[in-house]
């Protein structure tokens, strides 16, 4: 609700919120990165893919506002009743929120860059951010080609590289 002032003309409020969904493939580093934000651990981490099964939100508040990060299972494509399960919740998880956030494993990355990520930033209407995850694996030679392939294939609000 808008506060009013003596004018009568509607004032912002001070706070914001929004929401955040991660997404990228199997063992990607989006559980990890979500317990990095919150600052807690709230999402299971392992080695074995596909552990995140269900959506699981994490909120981070400072004074400027909320910040509601949603992680979701890997994408895949799905084989059988539970991967195609799976890949609901990661559909259900982009409705409605303000930034898709892609993080891709940079020591996985194939010559081309991930289709199946790709499409789902160009289907997305808002502002989408990549995160290039465990980047100090990566020899420093091959890491600016790679930004630069993600960059040709897609117009990201921004490309942020992280380290393992």
């Amino acid at each position: 609700m808008k506060q009013q002032n003596e004018n009568s003309e509607p004032k912002e409020p001070s706070t914001r919120a929004g929401f955040v969904a991660i997404i990228g493939r199997p063992n990607a580093g989006k559980s990890t990165l979500l317990n990095h934000l919150v600052g807690q651990k709230i999402a299971i981490v392992t080695s074995k893919p596909q552990t995140t099964r269900n959506r699981i939100q994490g909120i981070v508040t400072q004074k400027r506002g909320q910040i509601v990060f949603i992680d979701t299972p890997g994408l895949h494509d799905p084989d059988s009743a539970l991967g195609r399960q799976m890949m609901h919740e990661v559909a259900a998880a982009v409705e409605g929120i303000d930034i898709l956030l892609l993080i891709v494993d940079a020591t996985h990355v194939s010559p081309h860059t991930d289709s199946m990520l790709i499409e789902k930033a160009k289907r997305f209407r808002g502002k989408t951010i990549l995160a290039l995850n465990k980047v100090d694996a990566v020899p420093k030679p091959k890491l600016l080609p790679l930004i630069e392939r993600f960059r040709q294939e897609f117009d990201f609000a921004a490309i942020v590289p992280l380290p393992h």
